[in-house]
């Protein structure tokens, strides 16, 4: 396989969230895990959060690529993930709709140890203007799920680890440059595991899931554990749920759509990728 993107599924036994597409909220409680004979199990605490029902597995320079114009978002939006890193010394970006050219786009990441949204604003002056927003909490944990969500609303940023509302970032405030009105628009398409503009650089090495992008912001904690389900102004949802193919639709009946790909090109989609028990915890 090379480095061909071998997609590879992490078809686990938990359901964490509504596999059906069907409507849901953020308020729902936490269903129990189920282990690969079927029984419940309680939540391990080594393991880190929900045992999901399937996962893309990113080595790095593999990546999901992402093209429709309802992503091209300046204002009030929310974009949001599970990860389950191998690393986090560096940087590493889990949904990138950002040309590393100029200023524009939005990025959610992880760098340095923790979660960050960041976003650009039109600068044609010097250095591209960027507000980012990073956690002040404790360092992410290497093999541990965790979801990390981002949104922006009016200038301001909000950045959620597990749900949990982190941070508040008044982008002036934090600003590189010049962050006054929305985010700049960037038109070119957006990619899950790796930097959007140039594809070569920031790969994530560890699993992604249930990426979800909403046409509008979240200000305040929510439950995470509801994040998928589909909401009247999701854009795009990837639950990565078996089988996979080259193709991806969105959930909810969104309009976008994605296509794997690698540094050496398509996906090959080789079936023995396929893994049918729970990532191990360590």
């Amino acid at each position: 396989m090379g480095r061909w993107f071998t997609a590879w599924l992490a078809l686990v036994a938990g359901c964490s969230f509504d596999a059906s597409g069907g409507e849901g909220s953020r308020d729902g409680g936490s269903p129990p895990l189920i282990d690969a004979s079927g029984d419940a199990r309680a939540d391990e605490p080594d393991a880190g959060g929900p045992c999901t029902t399937g996962a893309l597995d990113f080595s790095p320079d593999e990546w999901v690529s992402v093209s429709h114009p309802s992503l091209d978002l300046t204002n009030n939006f929310t974009v949001e993930a599970w990860v389950r890193p191998r690393t986090v010394n560096s940087e590493f970006d889990l949904v990138s709709r950002h040309d590393s050219g100029a200023s524009e786009g939005y990025v959610l990441m992880i760098k340095d140890r923790v979660p960050e949204f960041r976003v650009y604003f039109a600068d044609d002056s010097g250095p591209a203007s960027h507000c980012d927003c990073h956690s002040s909490g404790a360092d992410l944990t290497v093999d541990r799920w965790v979801h990390i969500a981002g949104s922006f609303s009016d200038g301001t940023s909000y950045l959620f680890e597990d749900g949990v509302l982190m941070e508040i970032c008044n982008c002036q405030d934090t600003c590189t440059g010049t962050c006054e009105g929305d985010v700049a628009s960037y038109a070119g398409s957006m990619a899950i595991g790796i930097e959007a503009g140039r594809l070569d650089r920031f790969a994530v090495d560890g699993l992604i899931d249930d990426v979800h992008v909403l046409g509008s912001a979240t200000t305040s904690s929510f439950e995470p554990l509801a994040a998928a389900a589909c909401d009247t102004d999701t854009l795009l949802q990837f639950r990565f749920e078996p089988p996979v193919s080259q193709s991806l639709s969105s959930g909810c009946g969104a309009a976008a759509t994605g296509r794997l790909g690698s540094e050496s090109g398509a996906d090959l989609n080789d079936p023995d990728a396929v893994d049918t028990s729970c990532p191990p915890s360590r």
